[in-house]
């Protein structure tokens, strides 16, 4: 398996709500986010 990342701004909404309908979920490694941006993740 594998995963894909997807980075968008925090104010993409639209992007934000289209990957989480493809089954992506917001993803964090632990470290700080960069500023303004959200990072999904899903795995194949």
């Amino acid at each position: 398996s594998f995963g894909v990342h997807k980075t968008m701004p925090s104010t993409d909404k639209q992007s934000h709500e289209f990957y989480g309908k493809l089954g992506f979920v917001d993803y964090n490694m632990g470290q700080e986010e960069s500023p303004g941006m959200t990072t999904m993740c899903k795995n194949f």
